[in-house]
């Protein structure tokens, strides 16, 4: 009897031990959050990014969208072994200045509530990995893709204030998918998942623009 419960003891004991190893081990196989991922980061280029920082202040946009979000390289960083977060070069720092302000008044007018920016600057190496096109805006520094909440009315306020403003903010517009954007200031034009006119979600009911873009 004594024997047959140290056995029952010891499995019990044993059960306990390797629930304690799975647990630990997911706890520090644990995928890190994106906040995780710029904190582990950042530390490395302190100075870089408070210079950075000080460029949009000083140009009356740096409270638009957060560094963490702003430094952010690609979607596929992972797969093209690339940095998740990138300081884009700082001769190209005065083009992301229009592309935030528009940012900046589409969220005051509620045409964007709560975007999260997902990619910015893009180096040639890490477009080509992502699928960039070879001319790709974010190349230059002046188109931000972002994740956000879509519903048809929230759709349909961003494409009216595509129409109605874009021309003069030379606005591009794409959609990779409803709650995936691209936005840049370097041309006025939209487009959807095929990278053309045809599938824009702004211009199904309109009069065919431009064939071709550049994301």
């Amino acid at each position: 009897m004594r024997e047959q419960r140290t056995r029952v003891d010891f499995k019990t004991l044993l059960s306990l031990i390797l629930l304690a190893v799975f647990l630990t081990g997911c706890v520090f196989f644990k995928k890190p959050t994106d906040a995780e991922r710029y904190a582990a980061w950042s530390g490395k280029y302190g100075d870089e990014i408070l210079a950075y920082q000080s460029f949009l202040d000083e140009q009356s946009v740096g409270d638009i969208i957060p560094l963490s979000q702003l430094l952010k390289s690609a979607r596929d960083w992972k797969k093209c072994k690339a940095e998740p977060f990138t300081i884009p070069p700082k001769e190209l720092w005065p083009n992301i200045v229009p592309t935030l302000q528009v940012i900046k008044k589409f969220k005051s007018e509620g045409v964007l509530i709560n975007p999260i920016a997902a990619s910015v600057y893009r180096d040639p190496v890490l477009n080509a990995c992502a699928g960039g096109s070879p001319g790709s805006k974010h190349m230059q520094l002046s188109a931000i893709d972002f994740d956000i909440d879509a519903t048809p009315e929230s759709l349909e306020t961003l494409c009216n204030a595509w129409r109605n403003q874009g021309a003069e903010l030379k606005l591009g517009l794409g959609f990779y998918t409803p709650t995936r954007i691209h936005l840049d200031t370097l041309g006025y034009r939209s487009w959807g998942s095929d990278h053309t006119h045809k599938s824009s979600l702004c211009l199904l009911n309109e009069v065919p623009m431009e064939s071709k873009t550049e994301l």
